[in-house]
């Protein structure tokens, strides 16, 4: 099954980002330990990335349910036992999820565009990064 990587825009900001190049190369010990960890966040990223979605489409006063849908969805990714050669993948998610909700609470506060388009530059350069060391943690096949 495919990773699906969201990318969101705002007004404004480009839709390029820079990704690190280096990357971590897992052994196959580190990919059969990461084995259950990918398992476990694959669906919570795809519902992530519904929420995500339809906290986009909301209206700025209908945006609180969403965003605590986010914030739920982010405690349980925080939740998943994540095994040493994963912790970077992890963090980088986590990463993710904090410059989107932060974004989203920015937007309901009526905070400057510009703030709100850093938290989105954010949030894509750390999806991009996290879609690349989650893909390196998947068994081929897998």
């Amino acid at each position: 099954m495919p990773l699906l990587l969201l990318v969101v825009t705002a007004c404004g900001v480009p839709e390029t980002a820079v990704v690190p190049t280096a990357r971590l190369v897992p052994t196959p010990i580190c990919r059969e330990t990461a084995a259950g960890y990918v398992d476990a966040v694959r669906p919570l990223f795809n519902e992530w990335n519904d929420a995500v979605q339809l906290a986009t489409r909301a209206s700025r006063l209908s945006l609180a349910g969403p965003v605590g849908d986010l914030q739920e969805l982010r405690r349980r990714v925080q939740a998943v036992d994540v095994p040493a050669c994963a912790e970077r993948a992890q963090s980088t998610l986590i990463k993710h999820m904090d410059a989107i909700i932060d974004a989203q609470l920015g937007f309901m506060a009526h905070e400057d565009a510009v703030v709100i388009e850093r938290h989105f530059e954010e949030s894509r350069t750390s999806v991009e990064l996290f879609g690349l060391l989650f893909a390196e943690l998947r068994s081929p096949g897998h």
